[in-house]
């Protein structure tokens, strides 16, 4: 029995990093706190 039977991954890495660009991160990092807190850990902003 799978614990997810139900789940499908809705895209593969490689195309969403194909849809969020850097300036799309910038953005909602913007609205979004700890995504920016965290993003400026990470040193991607």
């Amino acid at each position: 029995m799978q614990r997810w039977a139900n789940y499908e991954k809705a895209m593969p890495s490689a195309r969403l990093a194909e849809r969020l660009d850097q300036a799309a991160i910038v953005r909602v990092s913007a609205v979004e706190a700890e995504l920016a807190a965290f993003l400026q850990d990470i040193g991607l902003i």
